[in-house]
């Protein structure tokens, strides 16, 4: 079951018998399924986002009400820092494995989560095997 798209980059998350595969840009895993303890969804917020975004919007608008800078660049960096802000808090997906003395594996996942549930679904199937 490879749940990545065959163009996509980010890697591989195949289930073969009783072994869970997981290649990703950086790192390799084979991790046996009675030694995986859960597999959930987390929903991460990215703080360097929201905090660049809150500095720069915030530090624009003092500019813009000192008159320290031009009120048009001004205008377009308030804008350009929420933007930022938004990003972060927007955040995204991401699939968590805990398994042996809890240890941490977590995957950024895209937006169509049908197939993840799925593939929890297809895991805990099998964990109930073990």
């Amino acid at each position: 079951m490879n749940l990545f798209e065959k163009n996509d980059d980010k890697g591989i998350i195949d289930m073969s018998g009783e072994i869970l595969h997981i290649v990703t840009e950086k790192k390799k895993y084979d991790i046996p399924i009675f030694e995986i303890h859960s597999i959930h969804f987390v929903y991460n917020k990215s703080v360097l986002w929201l905090v660049m975004g809150g500095i720069i919007a915030s530090l624009s608008g003092v500019g813009f009400i000192k008159n320290i800078i031009n009120p048009w660049e001004s205008l377009i960096y308030i804008v350009f820092g929420v933007l930022l802000f938004y990003y972060g808090w927007q955040g995204r997906s991401m699939l968590q494995i805990v398994h042996g003395l809890h240890k941490k594996i977590v995957i950024s996942v895209d937006d169509n989560e049908k197939r993840w549930y799925n593939f929890i679904a297809a895991f805990k199937e099998l964990r109930a095997r073990y």
